[in-house]
């Protein structure tokens, strides 16, 4: 079970005075999380030809060939980088993952 967050909201200006307020619980919307932040799968394919030259210019050992018959697909393009690159798919995810969430 999530916890459930609080903002405690001064109506009174004096430091004397700062843990007095109105407690208002947070809308799920305000509340920023890694996994909002980033982007997930099928937002990576929707935007695809939009990404295809960072996804490029970040694995430059990839062919266009590689990218286009990867379509966004994050399965095929993790294996074309475990592929060019000579690393585990566990290693791929990880950089996939990092790169992600730099966008």
């Amino acid at each position: 079970m999530a916890p459930i967050l609080f903002q405690v909201v001064s109506q009174n200006k004096n430091p004397k005075f700062r843990a007095t307020g109105i407690i208002l619980p947070l809308l799920t919307s305000e509340i920023k999380t890694q996994e909002s932040n980033s982007m997930n799968d099928e937002q990576f394919k929707g935007q695809w030809k939009q990404l295809k030259g960072k996804v490029k210019a970040h694995w430059g050992d990839l062919t266009d060939d590689d990218l286009t018959t990867s379509e966004g697909k994050v399965e095929h393009l993790l294996g074309k980088i475990q592929e060019r690159y000579g690393i585990t798919r566990e290693e791929a995810k990880k950089q996939f993952d990092k790169f992600k969430d730099s966008l």
